[in-house]
């Protein structure tokens, strides 16, 4: 895998190394792990990610199967939990698994255990996100046909408890809402007014009337407490930056500026734009001829200081072009990226880190992979 960033100022320095001397060691505990399961066909439509952990556990599927990845290396199979569509599973913190269910919300435990579960009406409108905090807390958007109604739960290790409520009438207009966005103590929602093909972004908890803005779907969000900074492409294609105070928030009262009015941003999908410790990572180039993926790296809180432009070329990993790649991938709390590649019966996990490109000028990348046997 070679790994590029791209600066004004600096240098470029970069390591190129091949799986042939894989495992590589980022720190003094080398991350190797091996772990055997039945022989099967392995491709990536059978590879889901499902998210991250605070304490930078993977939450992924596999074939019909959850499987956790901890950050030491070990691996985990929740072979006990069968029948069930987890592709509609979220990482819970600290350690606990959210599934949506048709008929209920279920929440279990690293090993699989079942702790308890919430009956819910069948709503395929329905959205939910939990918090990218250190804590249990989780949103459920709905459609209530006269009103979007917005509840706020928290699990407190034993029982699901509603911790807020908020509803936002819409008159004789339907509404589909789109997503749900994790901020520090809030909630962002975004809807679309399907008659007018008009979207908006929603802050909960919704504490003035006009507490929303204009917005594509395809965007992601934090705030500081005080401040909202969002990145977002408009329907002309054109990456915006926005920012507007979280007391009196409203696009009126927003900032907004383009950046990279030299880019297409036609084919970046709304899961391509990733919170980062200060800033945004956003995926906007990908060649499946020559398996290269490329991300811009932004200041969420000054875009003018942007961090740079992160290239990863795949292809050097595939000397023979039997290895297969997923290249949606994770985005870690600590500033790595964790992609995964299969090759035959290995499943191989490669993290690009550029955790010490932000904030300090020292942009450079190693890389490091761990391999799962099947």
């Amino acid at each position: 895998m070679c790994i590029t960033f791209r600066s004004i100022v600096t240098p470029i320095l970069f390591v190129i190394l091949s799986i042939l001397l894989l495992p590589f060691p980022i720190s003094t505990t080398k991350i190797s792990t091996t772990f055997n399961v039945p022989k099967r066909e392995i491709s990536d439509r059978v590879i889901h990610p499902l998210g991250t952990y605070v304490d930078k556990t993977i939450l992924f599927q596999l074939d019909q199967t959850l499987c956790l990845l901890y950050p030491n290396g070990t691996f985990n199979l929740l072979d006990n939990i069968n029948n069930i569509n987890t592709t509609l599973a979220y990482p819970l913190n600290p350690n606990y698994i959210l599934i949506e269910l048709p008929k209920e919300i279920m929440i279990i435990d690293w090993t699989g255990n079942i702790i308890t579960n919430m009956n819910m009406k069948p709503d395929p409108s329905l959205k939910i996100n939990t918090s990218k905090q250190n804590d249990s807390r989780f949103l459920v958007a709905e459609n209530n046909q006269t009103h979007l109604l917005f509840t706020e739960y928290t699990f407190n290790g034993g029982q699901i408890i509603s911790s807020m409520t908020n509803k936002l009438y819409e008159e004789n207009v339907q509404c589909e809402i789109n997503k749900v966005i994790s901020l520090g103590d809030k909630w962002g929602v975004v809807y679309t007014v399907i008659d007018r093909n008009d979207s908006f972004l929603l802050i909960i908890p919704i504490e003035n009337k006009d507490d929303f803005f204009g917005i594509s779907e395809r965007v992601n969000c934090v705030d500081d407490n005080l401040q909202l900074y969002c990145l977002s492409i408009n329907d002309s294609q054109q990456l915006m930056w926005i920012n507007s105070s979280l007391t009196n928030f409203s696009l009126a009262n927003a900032n907004s500026e383009r950046l990279y009015p030299s880019i297409d941003f036609t084919k970046v999908k709304a899961d391509d734009i990733h919170v980062i410790p200060h800033g945004f990572l956003i995926r906007i180039d990908e060649t499946e001829e020559v398996l290269q993926s490329r991300y811009l790296v932004i200041n969420a809180f000054d875009p003018n200081k942007t961090f740079g432009e992160l290239i990863i070329d795949w292809d050097v990993l595939r000397p023979d072009n039997k290895t297969s790649i997923l290249l949606q991938g994770f985005i870690l709390p600590n500033n790595t990226i964790v992609h995964i590649l299969i090759k035959e019966e290995l499943l191989i996990f490669a993290s690009a880190d550029f955790s010490l490109m932000i904030p300090e000028s020292m942009h450079y990348f190693i890389y490091f992979c761990f391999i799962i046997t099947f």
